[in-house]
């Protein structure tokens, strides 16, 4: 069944509606269209922001269901011709191939918004959807500061990034610079000639000529208003989630795991018992004190562990999700202490909320309890994390 955009729908609604309602019956109903044309056009300036944003701070982010914008670093370059140095910027990249959810942008929804996995899932969805709406009515798109998105042969796109590249705060603020060049002949002419004549050239070009350099005040009153003008959009610009933690790299966890079936297939160790060799008979002085040597040993075979259990005070441990809500986290903590993974905490560094499974004292235990846990669905995306 083939579907059509909101804009394709308006476009041919008009039309009917037109000629065969009312005036006002019109006005209502081409009202309607435009507060719906305008609802998509935001969530979709929303989603080119949060992917501004994002560039900032990581090389590459997609976007699910439409592709990666992944930038590289262009270094500065000379133009002969002109005698022009320009300066390094960074450029980005369109790959439709990348489709995999990085979990980046999902992040970066729920922060700014406080909106719950499915719901961010959905309003990206909206986004993209639109946005793919709009590439088949126009054939372009223009998203602010990456770059035009326009449509290509066999449902490709093309992709033609900003001139200036994407914001980068590393090289903010670098210009070009003009050199020209240095002629030799005219150096030569110079050493050629008598050490009077050169000296008298130089002192009457320093008494000669005075120059003076004057800086116009509205040059600078406008600078100035830039500078301003740039501060408060960074302070009060939409909210968006600009976290550079090494940490992202479990962001791709996703919500299905937090609230799947976790079928618990943890392996109890249970140590042989220990043969006791029985007393041999001695003198009834004796009974006394044989019998105790026994029964300690007895008691503490007894006390030894029945599982390979994780040490409260353990150096390393194993994250099974991070970057989430703390009451989706305590939720999960306390499903995988039901379903039987009873060394589930929340661990929880500043702003940082994980949910972590067992302590262990070094990090070759720590990565054999990952390989023995990874047959779990709930540890398909654990990594080991060192704890401060």
């Amino acid at each position: 069944m083939k579907t059509i955009s909101i804009a394709a729908f308006g476009a041919v609604s008009r039309q009917i509606v037109k000629h065969t309602l009312p005036i006002p019956a019109q006005k209502l109903i081409f009202g309607f269209l435009e507060l719906k044309n305008k609802a998509y056009l935001c969530s979709m300036i929303e989603l080119s922001r949060h992917i501004e944003s994002l560039l900032l701070h990581h090389d590459c982010v997609i976007v699910p269901g439409l592709g990666g914008f992944v930038t590289q670093y262009v270094p500065a370059r000379r133009i002969e011709e002109e005698f022009l140095f320009l300066p390094p910027y960074r450029s980005v990249g369109f790959n439709q191939q990348l489709v995999l959810n990085d979990g980046l942008l999902v992040q970066s929804y729920m922060k700014a918004y406080g909106t719950s996995y499915p719901d961010t899932l959905k309003l990206i969805d909206s986004a993209v959807r639109e946005l793919k709406e709009e590439l088949q009515e126009k054939g372009e798109y223009e998203l602010s500061g990456i770059g035009t998105l326009s449509m290509g042969i066999g449902e490709q796109y093309n992709f033609t990034p900003c001139k200036a590249g994407v914001v980068s705060p590393e090289l903010y603020g670098l210009d070009s610079l003009s050199l020209k060049r240095w002629d030799a002949k005219a150096n030569n002419a110079v050493d050629g000639e008598q050490p009077a004549e050169r000296q008298k050239k130089l002192q009457v070009k320093r008494t000669e000529k005075n120059y003076t350099i004057s800086i116009s005040r509205e040059i600078v009153n406008y600078a100035a208003a830039a500078v301003v003008a740039v501060f408060f959009y960074f302070v009060w610009a939409t909210p968006v989630s600009n976290s550079t933690s090494v940490d992202t790299q479990a962001a791709s966890v996703v919500y299905e795991q937090l609230f799947s079936n976790v079928q618990t297939n943890s392996q109890t160790i249970i140590p042989k018992p220990v043969p006791v060799a029985e007393p041999k008979s001695v003198p009834a002085t004796t009974e006394t004190s044989a019998a105790e040597p026994t029964a300690s040993k007895t008691e503490t075979t007894s006390k030894q562990p029945v599982a390979v259990a994780a040490k409260p005070t353990g150096k390393f441990t194993l994250v099974l999700a991070s970057a989430v809500p703390k009451q989706s986290a305590e939720k999960y903590v306390q499903k995988l202490k039901d379903e039987g993974f009873k060394h589930a905490d929340l661990y929880v560094n500043g702003r940082m909320v994980r949910v972590i499974n067992g302590h262990y004292a070094t990090e070759t235990e720590a990565q054999h309890a990952l390989q023995q846990f990874k047959k779990q669905k709930a540890f398909a995306d654990a990594w080991v994390l060192k704890l401060k």
